[in-house]
């Protein structure tokens, strides 16, 4: 019943390429770029200047509208290098859904991405689709990863309630190292979360409930090796808030989780709390910083695959200057009880709109315990050269 509920979804969410063709004018856009990816630091799989991608990327991007409707396709073609002692072509249709907007009800049906939350560095509140920590750097789509999804949401006056199901790929990837191994597939079933949203004077609320699966998993041993059972359900309450005024802005969230029975080490019902408060300037239109605290805690976790500190401090940085022609953008999560570094600078230049050159840096640092420990030996530098259409 579950491989027919999900064939069903699936062909729901491919309902996109069958109607595509009906729309009568398509604009596209994009990219393509050269970029070279090495590693800083040397691990178990790697050497210090050894390159972790090295290649081209053309991305294609699709839009089309009629009436009501709106069609949107994003691809990635990329070709490696000799990354996997050979060369390797990949294509990624990263996006690819449609849209029916009415005065009562938006609806998306397809592969897209699931955003939750509106802190801007790895919200409380975003665990419905994975990250791919591993693939950090300038794009979405490479720290990101899209899912089959159907989201739904009404307008009710001022409250906006918003519903999305979907399935999604697996659990949050750590690094090239660390084998995403499913265990039980077939006990993974339909996702689910609910929000409303609504205004109160000035700010802006939500709250939530989340039914998912746990996208850190636990740390399962094969005889393939170490990988990880995403197949823990998990329920959440979310909420959230928004306070602007001028220039300035205060935003909160909290994930509250309970977690199913850690069947691997016999504890019952493990749950989370992870909370943000963050308070942001706006410099320019186009120009913010801001600061965040972040309290993280598991309870009755008998090892939990990854972890971060108690207490951390987040800065995000992003100013353009000289007309947008220079772009720096930065991130730094600290741990304060516990040593947690994360730092990713990306410098931007665009001389014109048609081309820009980007480099930067992402470091991961901590005690071995920590995520951001766990995967130090990933720490890799950048740069890229693109010419948009």
């Amino acid at each position: 019943m579950r491989r027919l509920g999900r064939t069903i979804f699936t062909g729901v969410c491919l309902l996109p390429v069958a109607v595509s063709p009906a729309f009568a004018e398509l604009s596209l856009s994009g990219y393509a770029k050269t970029s070279a990816y090495w590693f800083t630091v040397s691990g178990r799989t790697h050497e210090a200047g050894e390159f972790s991608r090295l290649g081209v990327r053309l991305q294609v991007n699709g839009d089309a509208s009629y009436n009501q409707v709106r069609a949107k396709f994003a691809v990635d073609i990329d070709y490696d290098f000799g990354m996997l002692s050979k060369d390797v072509l990949f294509i990624n249709p990263f996006e690819i859904y449609v849209d029916l907007y009415t005065t009562l009800v938006d609806l998306r049906v397809g592969k897209q991405f699931v955003f939750w939350g509106t802190t801007s560095w790895l919200p409380p509140t975003d665990v419905l689709a994975p990250w791919n920590f591993a693939g950090m750097g300038p794009e979405i789509e490479d720290y990101r990863v899209s899912v089959p999804a159907v989201k739904l949401d009404f307008y009710l006056g001022d409250v906006t309630v918003e519903g999305i199901c979907f399935y999604s790929a697996a659990g949050n990837r750590y690094g090239p190292g660390l084998t995403a191994v499913q265990v039980e597939p077939e006990a993974k079933a339909l996702e689910g979360a609910l929000k409303v949203m609504w205004p109160v004077k000035t700010v802006d609320f939500s709250a939530g409930v989340l039914l998912i699966h746990d996208k850190d998993g636990l740390p399962v041993f094969s005889p393939e090796g170490m990988g990880f059972d995403y197949t823990r359900r998990v329920a959440a309450f979310t909420t959230d808030g928004v306070w602007v005024s001028g220039r300035w802005s205060l935003r909160w969230e909290l994930l509250a989780q309970v977690m199913e029975q850690d069947k691997w080490f016999g504890r019952n019902n493990p749950y989370r709390v992870d909370a943000a408060v963050e308070a942001a300037w706006m410099l320019t239109e186009n120009s913010k910083l801001s600061l965040q605290y972040r309290f993280w805690k598991n309870w009755n976790e008998a090892s939990p695959a990854f972890v971060f500190p108690e207490h951390r401090l987040v800065f995000t940085g992003d100013v353009r200057l000289f007309s947008d022609m220079l772009r720096i953008r930065t991130t730094v999560d600290a741990g304060v009880d516990k040593y947690s570094l994360f730092v990713m600078p990306i410098l931007e230049f665009r001389p014109v709109d048609a081309i820009s050159f980007s480099a930067g840096t992402v470091v991961f640092d901590g005690d071995r315990a920590t995520v951001f420990g766990a995967i130090d030996a990933f720490d890799t530098a950048f740069v890229e050269v693109k010419g948009y259409f």
